[in-house]
Protein backbone atom coordinates (compact mmCIF):
# COMPACT_ATOMS: atom_id res chain seq x y z
CA UNK A 1 0.00 0.00 0.00
CA UNK A 2 1.11 3.45 -0.64
CA UNK A 3 0.62 6.22 1.26
CA UNK A 4 1.59 9.97 0.83
CA UNK A 5 4.83 9.92 2.71
CA UNK A 6 4.78 14.17 2.72
CA UNK A 7 2.91 14.11 6.14
CA UNK A 8 1.27 17.56 5.62
CA UNK A 9 0.02 17.63 8.87
CA UNK A 10 3.46 18.06 10.63
CA UNK A 11 3.48 21.58 9.83
CA UNK A 12 -0.16 21.84 11.25
CA UNK A 13 1.16 20.92 15.10
CA UNK A 14 2.78 22.83 17.69
CA UNK A 15 6.28 21.85 19.42
CA UNK A 16 4.57 20.43 22.55
CA UNK A 17 2.13 18.39 20.11
CA UNK A 18 4.93 16.94 18.15
CA UNK A 19 6.24 15.75 21.53
CA UNK A 20 2.68 14.13 22.14
CA UNK A 21 2.12 12.60 18.83
CA UNK A 22 6.12 10.75 18.68
CA UNK A 23 5.34 9.62 21.99
CA UNK A 24 2.16 8.17 20.99
CA UNK A 25 3.49 6.33 18.10
CA UNK A 26 6.32 5.12 19.74
CA UNK A 27 4.56 3.34 22.46
CA UNK A 28 2.11 2.35 19.80
CA UNK A 29 5.48 0.40 18.21
CA UNK A 30 6.76 -0.62 20.98
CA UNK A 31 3.48 -2.76 22.04
CA UNK A 32 3.20 -3.93 18.72
CA UNK A 33 6.68 -5.10 18.43
CA UNK A 34 6.79 -6.65 22.00
CA UNK A 35 3.71 -8.60 21.67
CA UNK A 36 4.14 -9.93 18.17
CA UNK A 37 0.86 -8.61 17.15
CA UNK A 38 -1.42 -10.35 14.82
CA UNK A 39 -1.61 -7.85 11.80
CA UNK A 40 -4.33 -9.31 10.69
CA UNK A 41 -7.05 -8.77 12.97
CA UNK A 42 -7.56 -6.69 16.61
CA UNK A 43 -5.08 -7.21 18.97
CA UNK A 44 -5.82 -6.42 23.02
CA UNK A 45 -2.76 -3.80 23.83
CA UNK A 46 -2.80 -2.33 27.98
CA UNK A 47 -3.19 1.27 28.36
CA UNK A 48 -0.40 0.71 31.23
CA UNK A 49 2.35 2.23 28.93
CA UNK A 50 0.64 5.41 28.05
CA UNK A 51 -1.40 6.04 31.76
CA UNK A 52 3.26 6.26 32.45
CA UNK A 53 2.99 9.57 30.17
CA UNK A 54 -0.20 10.83 30.98
CA UNK A 55 -2.46 9.33 27.69
CA UNK A 56 -5.73 7.84 28.12
CA UNK A 57 -7.58 5.99 24.94
CA UNK A 58 -8.71 9.24 24.39
CA UNK A 59 -5.53 10.61 23.11
CA UNK A 60 -4.39 7.76 21.41
CA UNK A 61 -7.38 8.06 19.31
CA UNK A 62 -6.64 11.92 19.20
CA UNK A 63 -3.16 11.22 17.30
CA UNK A 64 -4.21 8.48 15.18
CA UNK A 65 -6.88 10.57 13.29
CA UNK A 66 -4.58 13.26 13.09
CA UNK A 67 -1.60 11.25 11.29
CA UNK A 68 -3.75 8.52 9.71
CA UNK A 69 -7.77 10.12 9.37
CA UNK A 70 -8.55 7.31 7.05
CA UNK A 71 -7.97 4.55 9.13
CA UNK A 72 -5.45 3.35 6.66
CA UNK A 73 -2.46 2.18 9.02
CA UNK A 74 -3.99 1.37 12.04
CA UNK A 75 -7.58 1.25 13.20
CA UNK A 76 -8.70 0.99 17.41
CA UNK A 77 -11.54 0.18 19.50
CA UNK A 78 -12.46 0.45 23.12
CA UNK A 79 -14.62 -2.10 24.63
CA UNK A 80 -17.43 -1.09 26.76
CA UNK A 81 -19.04 -3.89 28.92
CA UNK A 82 -23.16 -3.59 28.54
CA UNK A 83 -24.62 -2.95 31.62
CA UNK A 84 -28.62 -3.89 32.02
CA UNK A 85 -30.52 -2.92 35.18
CA UNK A 86 -33.75 -4.36 35.94
CA UNK A 87 -36.06 -6.40 37.60
CA UNK A 88 -36.38 -9.39 34.72
CA UNK A 89 -34.32 -11.86 36.40
CA UNK A 90 -33.30 -13.97 33.08
CA UNK A 91 -32.20 -10.29 31.48
CA UNK A 92 -30.24 -9.65 34.58
CA UNK A 93 -28.35 -12.98 34.29
CA UNK A 94 -27.97 -13.09 30.82
CA UNK A 95 -26.21 -9.85 31.26
CA UNK A 96 -24.08 -10.41 34.33
CA UNK A 97 -21.31 -11.53 31.83
CA UNK A 98 -17.63 -11.79 32.61
CA UNK A 99 -16.22 -11.37 29.35
CA UNK A 100 -17.49 -10.29 26.06
CA UNK A 101 -16.10 -11.01 22.59
CA UNK A 102 -15.30 -8.40 20.11
CA UNK A 103 -13.86 -8.68 16.84
CA UNK A 104 -12.71 -12.67 17.22
CA UNK A 105 -11.39 -11.32 20.79
CA UNK A 106 -11.91 -12.41 24.35
CA UNK A 107 -11.78 -9.38 26.86
CA UNK A 108 -12.59 -9.94 30.72
CA UNK A 109 -14.80 -7.69 32.37
CA UNK A 110 -11.59 -6.99 34.96
CA UNK A 111 -9.24 -6.15 32.03
CA UNK A 112 -11.85 -3.98 29.90
CA UNK A 113 -10.86 -0.60 31.60
CA UNK A 114 -7.57 -1.08 31.00
CA UNK A 115 -7.23 -2.50 27.16
CA UNK A 116 -8.08 -1.60 24.50
CA UNK A 117 -8.09 -3.14 20.84
CA UNK A 118 -5.43 -2.51 17.69
CA UNK A 119 -5.65 -3.25 14.70
CA UNK A 120 -2.31 -2.59 12.58
CA UNK A 121 -2.81 -2.51 8.80
CA UNK A 122 0.30 -1.00 7.39
CA UNK A 123 3.47 -1.21 10.19
CA UNK A 124 5.92 0.04 7.74
CA UNK A 125 3.43 3.42 7.43
CA UNK A 126 3.79 3.68 11.17
CA UNK A 127 7.29 3.87 11.57
CA UNK A 128 8.11 5.92 9.18
CA UNK A 129 5.55 8.76 10.45
CA UNK A 130 7.31 8.17 14.26
CA UNK A 131 10.12 9.07 12.33
CA UNK A 132 8.95 11.71 10.26
CA UNK A 133 7.42 13.46 13.76
CA UNK A 134 11.12 12.52 15.18
CA UNK A 135 13.43 14.53 12.61
CA UNK A 136 10.63 17.32 12.76
CA UNK A 137 11.50 17.76 16.24
CA UNK A 138 14.67 17.94 16.33
CA UNK A 139 14.37 20.06 13.04
CA UNK A 140 13.05 22.75 15.81
CA UNK A 141 15.19 21.86 18.27
CA UNK A 142 18.04 22.55 15.95
CA UNK A 143 15.96 25.95 14.59
CA UNK A 144 16.82 27.73 18.47
CA UNK A 145 20.33 26.63 19.16
CA UNK A 146 20.95 29.31 21.79
CA UNK A 147 20.24 28.24 25.20
CA UNK A 148 17.53 29.78 27.18
CA UNK A 149 17.22 30.04 30.73
CA UNK A 150 13.74 28.44 31.66
CA UNK A 151 10.99 31.59 31.85
CA UNK A 152 9.98 31.60 36.15
CA UNK A 153 6.72 32.41 34.98
CA UNK A 154 6.78 28.70 33.80
CA UNK A 155 8.20 27.10 37.25
CA UNK A 156 5.85 27.00 40.09
CA UNK A 157 6.39 25.68 43.52
CA UNK A 158 4.65 24.52 46.59
CA UNK A 159 6.16 23.20 49.47
CA UNK A 160 8.99 20.75 48.41
CA UNK A 161 6.93 20.15 45.07
CA UNK A 162 8.99 22.33 42.14
CA UNK A 163 7.45 21.74 38.40
CA UNK A 164 9.10 23.42 35.94
CA UNK A 165 6.98 23.45 32.88
CA UNK A 166 9.45 25.02 30.20
CA UNK A 167 11.56 21.99 30.77
CA UNK A 168 9.02 19.51 31.47
CA UNK A 169 9.84 18.13 35.13
CA UNK A 170 8.82 17.61 38.46
CA UNK A 171 10.95 17.90 41.77
CA UNK A 172 10.19 16.75 44.83
CA UNK A 173 12.42 17.35 47.59
CA UNK A 174 15.95 16.47 47.29
CA UNK A 175 15.30 13.84 44.55
CA UNK A 176 16.06 13.55 41.52
CA UNK A 177 13.90 15.86 39.06
CA UNK A 178 11.31 13.71 36.57
CA UNK A 179 11.27 14.23 33.31
CA UNK A 180 7.50 14.83 32.04
CA UNK A 181 5.72 16.58 28.91
CA UNK A 182 3.97 19.73 30.28
CA UNK A 183 1.22 19.25 27.31
CA UNK A 184 -0.07 15.75 29.28
CA UNK A 185 -3.13 16.18 31.41
CA UNK A 186 -1.69 15.22 34.53
CA UNK A 187 0.84 18.15 34.18
CA UNK A 188 -2.03 20.68 32.57
CA UNK A 189 -3.87 19.79 35.84
CA UNK A 190 -0.90 20.36 38.42
CA UNK A 191 -0.33 23.71 36.52
CA UNK A 192 -3.87 24.76 37.30
CA UNK A 193 -3.87 23.68 40.52
CA UNK A 194 -0.38 25.79 41.33
CA UNK A 195 -1.12 28.90 39.48
CA UNK A 196 -4.90 28.93 41.48
CA UNK A 197 -3.55 27.76 44.91
CA UNK A 198 -4.89 27.90 47.54
CA UNK A 199 -8.35 28.74 45.83
CA UNK A 200 -10.29 25.70 44.66
CA UNK A 201 -9.77 24.64 40.88
CA UNK A 202 -13.68 23.55 40.09
CA UNK A 203 -14.86 21.06 37.98
CA UNK A 204 -16.26 23.08 35.44
CA UNK A 205 -12.48 24.85 35.30
CA UNK A 206 -11.07 21.51 34.51
CA UNK A 207 -14.14 20.25 32.14
CA UNK A 208 -13.08 23.81 30.26
CA UNK A 209 -9.25 23.04 30.40
CA UNK A 210 -9.67 19.27 28.74
CA UNK A 211 -12.24 19.80 26.60
CA UNK A 212 -14.92 17.69 28.05
CA UNK A 213 -18.63 18.26 26.88
CA UNK A 214 -20.73 20.49 28.54
CA UNK A 215 -21.82 19.20 31.33
CA UNK A 216 -25.35 17.62 32.06
CA UNK A 217 -27.92 20.25 33.63
CA UNK A 218 -31.47 19.79 34.58
CA UNK A 219 -32.63 16.66 36.88
CA UNK A 220 -32.42 13.13 35.83
CA UNK A 221 -34.98 9.82 36.87
CA UNK A 222 -33.65 7.43 39.58
CA UNK A 223 -36.57 4.92 40.07
CA UNK A 224 -39.42 7.29 41.57
CA UNK A 225 -36.77 10.56 42.54
CA UNK A 226 -36.05 13.26 40.57
CA UNK A 227 -32.30 14.05 41.32
CA UNK A 228 -30.23 17.02 40.29
CA UNK A 229 -27.24 16.62 37.90
CA UNK A 230 -23.88 18.31 38.95
CA UNK A 231 -20.97 19.23 37.09
CA UNK A 232 -18.87 16.93 39.31
CA UNK A 233 -20.91 14.29 38.07
CA UNK A 234 -20.71 14.71 34.63
CA UNK A 235 -16.90 15.46 34.77
CA UNK A 236 -16.05 13.04 37.36
CA UNK A 237 -14.62 10.11 35.70
CA UNK A 238 -12.82 11.69 33.27
CA UNK A 239 -10.87 14.31 35.90
CA UNK A 240 -10.41 11.57 38.60
CA UNK A 241 -8.15 9.40 35.99
CA UNK A 242 -6.16 12.47 35.49
CA UNK A 243 -6.16 12.73 39.05
CA UNK A 244 -4.81 8.90 39.30
CA UNK A 245 -1.79 9.79 37.13
CA UNK A 246 -1.25 12.77 38.33
CA UNK A 247 -0.58 11.24 41.60
CA UNK A 248 1.61 8.61 40.02
CA UNK A 249 3.97 11.33 38.79
CA UNK A 250 4.25 12.78 42.05
CA UNK A 251 5.04 9.25 43.41
CA UNK A 252 7.47 8.41 40.82
CA UNK A 253 9.17 11.93 41.98
CA UNK A 254 9.77 11.06 45.43
CA UNK A 255 6.26 11.55 47.50
CA UNK A 256 4.86 9.39 49.01
CA UNK A 257 0.91 8.70 49.69
CA UNK A 258 1.05 10.64 53.12
CA UNK A 259 2.47 13.66 51.44
CA UNK A 260 0.21 13.81 48.28
CA UNK A 261 -3.21 13.27 50.38
CA UNK A 262 -2.05 16.26 52.10
CA UNK A 263 -1.16 18.65 49.29
CA UNK A 264 -3.76 17.69 46.76
CA UNK A 265 -7.51 18.38 48.97
CA UNK A 266 -10.84 17.62 47.32
CA UNK A 267 -13.34 19.70 47.52
CA UNK A 268 -16.45 17.95 47.69
CA UNK A 269 -19.21 18.71 44.95
CA UNK A 270 -16.71 21.46 43.74
CA UNK A 271 -13.20 20.55 43.05
CA UNK A 272 -9.51 20.35 44.08
CA UNK A 273 -6.82 22.39 45.61
CA UNK A 274 -3.57 22.34 46.89
CA UNK A 275 -2.42 23.08 50.68
CA UNK A 276 0.86 23.86 50.28
CA UNK A 277 1.69 25.24 54.14
CA UNK A 278 3.73 28.50 55.01
CA UNK A 279 4.92 27.95 50.96
CA UNK A 280 3.05 30.33 48.70
CA UNK A 281 3.67 29.47 45.21
CA UNK A 282 6.37 31.57 44.44
CA UNK A 283 7.97 32.76 40.73
CA UNK A 284 10.34 35.09 41.53
CA UNK A 285 12.99 33.56 43.75
CA UNK A 286 12.27 30.01 41.65
CA UNK A 287 15.75 29.23 39.31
Amino acid sequence: MKINTQYTWLTELSPGNLERVQKVLKILMDEVEIRAVNRLTFNKIPLNGFRKEGFEYEDIVAVLRKVDPEGRVARTEKITMPLFEGNDSWLTQAYSISSIKHYGVHVSKEESDNIFLLEIKDFEELKHMEEAVRKSRVQVLDGNKQPQSPSKEDTLICAGLAADFSKGTVQYDKHKAKEISAETKPMRMLKLLLEKQPNTVTYLELGAEFDLSAPETGTKKVGEREIKVLPHQSHGRVIQTILRDLKNILRDAGMDDRDIENMIVTKPKQGYALRCGNQKVDRKNTT
